[in-house]
């Protein structure tokens, strides 16, 4: 079993104007990805989002949206609070030992950030299996699991 890791924060580019974060699940040799955005609600005037579009390509397969809200659907709402405990991984020095995975699952999670007041800037999150955020993508998949349905919430 290969035992290395691959992760990354980075800076990145910006996010789609409706959407404020979004994780992604990607099983590389299946050919297929799973990206829940959570997504800005102009219209309410909620401080937490309450509206999550869920994007399923399978390879040879027409594309799925399937949505979620945290009005209706307590694994939603929890999925919004539980972002404020993305695992960050450590900084790696040119020292440290690296080995390349080609395969595996593709763990990445993309949001806005900021010290204090500062204005905030996109970071992006990566790593594959076995990974503290290859956990925490895991288990924010199965709050949401009950919550998806075909609707979008008005």
């Amino acid at each position: 079993m290969i035992a290395a890791l691959i992760l990354q924060a980075s800076i990145t580019g910006p996010l789609p104007d409706d959407v404020w974060a979004d994780m992604t699940y990607e099983p590389s040799l299946a050919y297929s990805s799973e990206t829940v955005a959570f997504l800005r609600d102009e219209a309410s005037s909620m401080a937490d989002p309450r509206i999550l579009r869920m994007t399923l390509r399978r390879h040879g397969k027409p594309t799925v949206i399937t949505w979620a809200d945290s009005r209706t659907c307590p694994g939603a709402a929890e999925a919004v609070r539980h972002l404020r405990s993305i695992p960050m991984p450590r900084p790696s020095l040119p020292s440290d030992p690296a080995d390349l995975i080609l395969d595996g699952v593709g763990y990445q999670v993309r949001f806005r950030a900021h010290y204090g007041s500062e204005i905030g800037f996109p970071v992006e999150v990566d790593s594959n299996a076995g990974t503290p955020l290859a956990e925490w993508v895991n288990r924010t998949r199965a709050m949401l699991k009950p919550c998806w349905t075909t609707t979008r919430p008005g």
